[in-house]
């Protein structure tokens, strides 16, 4: 009777230890699936970008920085759609923008700006869409107050690119 006592008593201490073990491996079963989520979405938005840059119907604009940027390093660049006039851009280098300021892409449509829409940084992958733009001599980047300008503020162009289609 004794050693079923002491028997019963060992077995439920490692009931006990399977049962805390299993919880574990439940939570981290539940971290790991939440990072393979997060990698998963990435990975999605890095192929989606990869398409639009591989589509040949893409006029690729190249904006360095512009001779009298507050950031001379900076460097951005348009992906253009010919055909949908779709407007895509990836910042390459733009220095973080302070709490109240907000960049905005401008097309240059026969010498005048146009509003090709506002965009936050991101540190991951900055490829986002913008506006369509049906026409276009150049693009430019400025730092406006957040929610864009209706002109833009020359004295903080960042970069500009001429379209060569």
């Amino acid at each position: 009777l004794l050693g079923s006592v002491l028997l019963n008593l060992y077995l439920l201490n490692q009931y006990k230890k399977s049962i805390a073990q299993n919880k574990e491996l439940a939570v981290t079963q539940t971290q790991i699936a939440g990072a393979d989520q997060i990698r998963q979405t990435k990975l999605e938005t890095y192929e989606n970008a990869l398409s639009h840059m591989k589509n040949p119907l893409m006029a690729i604009v190249k904006m360095p920085g512009a001779p009298s940027s507050p950031a001379p390093s900076s460097m951005a660049t348009v992906y253009w759609n010919t055909e949908s006039k779709e407007v895509y851009l990836l910042v390459n280098q733009l220095p973080m923008p302070i709490q109240d300021k907000q960049y905005q892409l401008w097309a240059i449509v026969d010498g005048h700006p146009v509003d090709a829409g506002i965009f936050d940084m991101d540190k991951d992958l900055s490829f986002v869409k913008l506006k369509t733009i049906p026409k276009a001599e150049a693009f430019a980047i400025t730092l406006e107050k957040k929610g864009g300008s209706i002109t833009p503020t020359m004295n903080a162009m960042y970069v500009m690119g001429k379209v060569t289609v």
